[in-house]
Formats: C-alpha cells, structure tokens, sequence
C-alpha cells in the first residue's frame, strides 16, 4: 500500500501521531481477535494480538517522547 518510494515520508495518522512510511506494507484486514491501535486515512498501521504488536510505519526513526504511543506501550520496559 505505502510500498512505492514516492509515498514514503512522514504523516500524522488519525490519531495525531507523527509516524515513518518507508516502502512500507499496508494492513489489508485484520482478524477479529485484533486490536486496531492507530490508522492513516483510515487504515489499518499499528495492530495488537495479545502481546504481539505490528505497525505498517518505523516508530524508531522518529522522535519519542511520553505523548508518543510507542513510549506510552513499550517506555516503561
């Protein structure tokens, strides 16, 4: 879905999160035991399933703080 090059970059999901497109997948559906977490343009890129996570961006390349969902979930570890 994101996988060209020409539509990586950095976008705001739905949720006001900074996220990092690089050639990425995209979540096409996702089972009823999934937890959608965030989405871009209202798709599917940050699911959970117990205590696996999966995103469709790079939470890593990006500037984390507390008010970032990657801090909230994974800072205090």
């Amino acid at each position: 879905i994101y996988g060209a090059q020409i539509a990586s970059g950095k976008h705001l999901s739905d949720n006001g999160q900074e996220v990092l497109f690089i050639r990425a997948p995209g979540i096409l559906r996702a089972g009823k035991n999934v937890n959608i977490l965030d989405c871009y343009k209202q798709k599917p890129i940050f699911v959970k399933q117990h205590n696996l996570y999966g995103t469709t961006f790079h939470p890593e390349a990006l500037h984390i703080d507390n008010a970032n969902i990657i801090y909230q979930i994974f800072g205090h570890y």
